[in-house]
């Protein structure tokens, strides 16, 4: 019973360490695949967990700043999507 227990807590600290074994080009370099497969709410959670261990990670940053720069003009560009239907008096409900 003890060494079952022991085997458990020993599985749990290395699955939440995982994280801990990445490097700040495997979270660039994931971030960057996200980025690319147009997944920008995923690749900015990889590069701010990153940026979490990495802080001063200029590669890390960078990307951060694209990838915010990215969601803000996506938002804009909804937001016009969203602007347009009214503009043009169409009755209908649409999601963004």
């Amino acid at each position: 019973m003890r060494f079952s227990l022991l085997l458990i807590l020993s599985l749990w600290g290395c699955l939440n360490s995982e994280a801990q074994w990445l490097t700040a080009d495997d979270f660039f370099n994931d971030g960057a695949h996200l980025y690319l497969s147009n997944n920008i709410p995923q690749a900015l959670r990889s590069v701010e967990t990153g940026l979490k261990q990495y802080p001063d990670d200029d590669h890390l940053k960078k990307l951060y700043q694209l990838l915010k720069q990215q969601q803000q003009q996506q938002q804009q560009q909804q937001t016009v999507v969203v602007v347009l239907v009214v503009e043009r008096g169409y009755l209908m409900e649409r999601r963004v």
